[in-house]
């Protein structure tokens, strides 16, 4: 269920105007449509649609703070090191002291909401980053370590991603050509899976984005723990949908239901926000299943796009079948 179209639009992205961005999609069927393309091979090191996502979300922060490329280049190289450009959570037993996110920041230092937000942890870095001494002439892993203070025998480190880095400041900077995922749908209820009859895509660029990659896997089969591009559980393919649109969030729903802003009921939501219920191994305190609202169908009812059990594939559901089950609400941070 995978259709494309090529189109040149004018797209706002963190607030920045991208004139004339050629918005390139691609049919491959192995590989998944994200800003700069499909998940592929960047300077011969495999990058997919989490990672792509991450690394355009930074460049963007960099633009947005009017700060020089070279802030992006070394935004970049530290995130790949520190996470290979994932937004991790904690990790339990296997984490370094309370590090998370994209610059594995301490929470004791940085706090939760700044360290596992993408955008906020994004600035913080820059924060840090710009009030070094020529940090601009400086040798990257140098200045980078200074920010990030690792152990004396990884200051080094960074440096093995400058080339890496830059390929995808070059790749993501304006005036560059970038990608995006577009539906050439037509019928969007002829499509099956249960879009509702008179439903119409949003207007906004990235919830049009996002809510269009999670209506392409319509009767994909639901599979715990898996991440695409031919099978899915809840959480990844809200977690993909949202990195075809430019924002990188959390794997796994915990963590999901923390990030962004938070929506007070169902009369306030648009189109790609994050729904929440407890599913079967849940509470409502801690919910274990998501799905996205996708908008009204033409009868005027809302509908949501959810991957919901084993034995089942990816489908639209009303929202009224969520009728008091809802746990919470989250909108990702985007472009306003």
């Amino acid at each position: 269920m995978k259709k494309w179209l090529i189109a040149g639009v004018l797209l706002t992205w963190l607030g920045l105007p991208l004139a004339g961005v050629l918005i390139a999609t691609a049919a491959s069927a192995d590989g998944i449509c994200v800003p700069g393309g499909p998940a592929d091979q960047v300077e011969g090191i495999d990058l997919d649609a989490e990672q792509l996502a991450s690394a355009q979300l930074i460049v963007g922060v960099v633009r947005d703070r009017d700060l020089p490329s070279q802030a992006a280049v070394i935004a970049l190289a530290t995130a790949m090191q520190e996470s290979s450009l994932r937004n991790l959570p904690n990790l339990g037993e296997r984490n370094d002291h309370d590090s998370i996110g994209l610059f594995q920041q301490r929470v004791s230092i940085y706090g939760a909401a700044t360290a596992g937000d993408p955008v906020k942890s994004t600035t913080a870095f820059l924060d840090r980053l710009i009030q070094i001494d020529r940090w601009q002439h400086r040798p990257l892993t140098e200045v980078a370590a200074e920010v990030q203070r690792p152990r004396e025998d990884l200051r080094g480190e960074y440096a093995k991603w400058e080339r890496l880095a830059q390929t995808l400041t070059d790749r993501f900077w304006p005036g560059v050509i970038v990608g995006a995922c577009v539906s050439g749908v037509g019928d969007l209820a002829a499509m099956g899976g249960g879009i509702p009859e008179g439903y119409r895509l949003p207007t906004e660029t990235q919830a049009r984005t996002a809510v269009v990659f999670a209506l392409e896997q319509l009767g994909e089969p639901y599979v715990f723990g898996a991440n695409g591009p031919e099978a899915w559980d809840c959480s990844s393919l809200m977690q993909k949908s949202w990195a075809a649109a430019g924002v990188a969030i959390p794997r796994v729903t915990r963590d999901q239901v923390r990030i962004g802003v938070s929506v007070p009921g169902p009369s306030a939501m648009r189109p790609g926000d994050l729904i929440f219920i407890p599913g079967s191994g849940g509470s409502m305190s801690q919910p274990g299943h998501v799905g996205m609202y996708i908008g009204l169908g033409g009868d005027g009812q809302g509908h949501l796009v959810q991957a919901p059990h084993t034995g089942d594939v990816v489908k639209v559901t009303p929202l009224s079948a969520w009728a008091g089950q809802i746990a919470a609400i989250r909108r990702p941070a985007v472009a306003s």
